[in-house]
């Protein structure tokens, strides 16, 4: 995905024949990184009274680091993350605390891409 900022709008462009985002940065109120447990992997943008779901299509652990990191800094907030059980790899990883962007790597790299 690529990942722009235009005039206070951030623009998230899956690439040919896919959907384009344009969100305008001071309406973000937060957003989140969700791993969901049916497999579905994207970003939210709460917008106040909507959000925006971006559907995230990498599977490279490096690329989807990259790309969080890029959207924290266009935005100047980092992610919510939100994480299934389900997509952890059985008997791996047991997590009982408050996750953070210094946490996400492990995260990102731990989740089972089915």
């Amino acid at each position: 995905m690529k990942l722009t900022e235009n005039n206070g709008v951030l623009i998230l462009d899956s690439g040919f024949m896919l959907a384009s985002y344009e969100i305008a940065i001071a309406e973000i109120e937060y957003w989140k990184f969700v791993a969901a447990e049916n497999g579905a992997t994207y970003y939210t943008f709460n917008l106040g009274s909507e959000n925006q779901h971006v559907s995230i299509r990498s599977k490279n652990a490096e690329k989807l680091k990259s790309e969080i990191d890029q959207i924290r800094k266009i935005i100047g907030q980092d992610p919510i993350v939100e994480v299934a059980e389900a997509r952890f790899p059985p008997g791996e990883i047991n997590l009982a605390l408050d996750l953070n962007l210094s946490l996400l790597t492990l995260l990102i790299s731990s989740i089972s891409w089915s």
